[in-house]
């Protein structure tokens, strides 16, 4: 959430972050669905419920944070638009991903091989356990 420093600063930054805090945001993963296809519009319009789990939600220890004003809702969904070109009317992240860095790898828990239909997830040092997509029979 770097850019939002970069846009806001004193009381708005502080507003932005109540709510980026209330919702237990710290990447952009967490503004996203799992496949990173489409913003969650509940994490976006600043209201937990959230449609798919926050990465960032159980990887730390998170404040007890009063539920938003409307007005803080209001800013942090107008900081989010501008700082990461979001459109309310659309659901779809435009085709562009984020850089891996790797540091973010690291501590990546999930990985997605969608041309196999195939997630892995980090069970440890250097080991990933393989899910299949399993398909009904009938």
């Amino acid at each position: 959430m770097e850019r939002m420093r970069k846009l806001f600063s004193g009381h708005s930054l502080a507003m932005i972050n109540k709510v980026r805090m209330y919702l237990k945001v710290v990447t952009w993963s967490d503004l996203v669905s799992a496949d990173g296809t489409h913003y969650d519009r509940n994490i976006i319009q600043g209201i937990l419920g959230r449609e798919h789990p926050s990465p960032s939600s159980s990887r730390y220890r998170w404040p007890t944070i009063p539920t938003p004003t409307t007005a803080e809702k209001h800013l942090w969904t107008n900081s989010l638009c501008l700082a990461f070109d979001i459109s309310i009317s659309s659901r779809d992240v435009p085709n562009r991903r984020p850089v891996w860095t790797k540091e973010a790898v690291q501590y990546a828990r999930w990985q997605l091989n969608p041309s196999k239909g195939v997630i892995y997830e980090h069970k440890g040092f250097s080991s990933w356990y393989k899910w299949i997509r399993i398909q009904p029979s009938g």
